[in-house]
């Protein structure tokens, strides 16, 4: 039974995981094909009709000439800018994941920046109060479960922080009287549910409350996150091809009114 039990809540766990993935998975194609798009524009279709604009001797607008700017600068360094780029993400990325100081500011930063605060500390709150209440369930004393619950803990603020409770918990204090020392990791809600589980002797029981609440509250996140964030990429998408755009067709309009003339 305990196994079924088990089975079902790292489920939970790894389906928490994919609603993450889903949810990003929109806006990193449109950030993509934005990309692709506006590379396409200035290296490959902008470069076509600049010797017309160059044999007429037209005066350019500003426009335009950030456009003739950045285009040179992709054609003639689009390759050095690439392994740049490359260099970069993969340094920042070795680094957080191997540097303990950069990590924790990192995942510090998460939990503070607003919209993505919400999404990181539903995930963490959710696995955090589930494996503890599981633990507890299955008898475990509470000490012991902690440190089991903070090495299940992607984020190292939470990590550290559920460490250092633990060893509080082990010298005779409340679990929410510790909490309350972290207000940007536990809400007043977890606490206070914490000490009412604490008091009424049924703990395991109010945190698999809340490990459903902060659960449903992820979802909700999640669902709206693509729909929330799909508005602001569109309007950048046009906004920066409709700039390339507005290049390329105003001095073409002014050369032909100055031929008509």
């Amino acid at each position: 039974m305990n196994l079924n039990y088990l089975a079902d809540e790292l489920r939970k766990k790894d389906i928490l995981k994919n609603k993450i993935l889903s949810a990003m998975l929109y806006p990193i194609i449109i950030i993509l094909a934005t990309f692709l798009i506006t590379v396409l524009l200035i290296v490959y279709i902008f470069p076509k009709i600049l010797p017309i604009f160059a044999s007429l001797h037209a005066k350019l607008p500003l426009s335009t000439r950030i456009v003739i700017f950045v285009s040179d600068i992709f054609r003639n360094y689009g390759l050095y800018i690439l392994l740049i780029a490359l260099f970069l993400f993969s340094s920042c990325f070795l680094l957080i994941k191997y540097v303990g100081k950069i990590k924790f500011f990192y995942h510090g930063m998460l939990i503070r920046i607003p919209f993505i605060r919400g999404v990181v500390r539903n995930y963490n709150l959710s696995n955090f109060t589930r494996t503890l209440g599981l633990l507890l369930k299955s008898e475990i004393s509470i000490g012991e479960s902690l440190l089991i619950a903070s090495d299940t803990i992607d984020n190292v603020q939470y990590k550290q922080a559920i460490s250092v409770i633990a060893d509080e918990v082990q010298k005779g204090k409340n679990l929410s009287e510790c909490m309350t020392a972290y207000p940007v990791l536990f809400p007043d809600m977890v606490c206070h549910l914490i000490a009412v589980g604490e008091k009424s002797g049924s703990l395991s029981n109010s945190l698999m409350y809340l490990s459903e609440f902060y659960e449903n509250e992820f979802d909700d996140i999640t669902k709206n996150l693509s729909s929330a964030i799909e508005p602001v990429l569109m309007i950048l998408m046009g906004i920066l091809v409709g700039f390339i755009a507005i290049s390329v067709i105003t001095p073409i309009y002014e050369i032909t009114n100055n031929l008509k003339r």
